[in-house]
């Protein structure tokens, strides 16, 4: 049996979700530079359409409360939910130098994945 990772980063950026997906997909098609692996699906939502089990739907809510608008979604291939948690963490370093953010803004970004049936957010 195959484990599927699986792990959410929520963040705040006032660009349009089409805009973010092209700055994804441009970081994921360069993997010399950027080591986004090809096994990491990635899925982007606003934070109001995300739906799941009451325990990510509370993570959702403080999420909102703490000004985070969208969620990109990890799922990677033969991996733990942690391994797809660090791949999403990366992924947030570097998105945090794309054109989606002004020089000198910090990103705010959280991710968490399920660990022994809890959320655990990534430090």
């Amino acid at each position: 049996m195959t484990n599927i990772g699986k792990a959410y980063g929520f963040f705040d950026c006032g660009a349009s979700k089409e805009e973010i997906e092209r700055v994804v997909a441009y970081h994921r098609s360069d993997f010399e530079r950027y080591q986004v692996p090809s096994t990491l699906e990635l899925s982007l939502q606003d934070t109001r359409a995300l739906r799941g089990d009451p325990d990510l739907m509370a993570e959702v809510g403080m999420a909102e409360k703490a000004g985070l608008n969208y969620v990109l979604q990890g799922t990677y291939g033969d991996a733990t939910n942690l391994q797809a948690g660090l791949q999403l963490s990366a992924l947030f370093n570097h998105l945090d130098r794309s054109s989606l953010f002004e020089r000198g803004h910090e990103l705010r970004a959280e991710v968490v994945y399920k660990d022994r049936g809890e959320y655990q957010r990534l430090e």
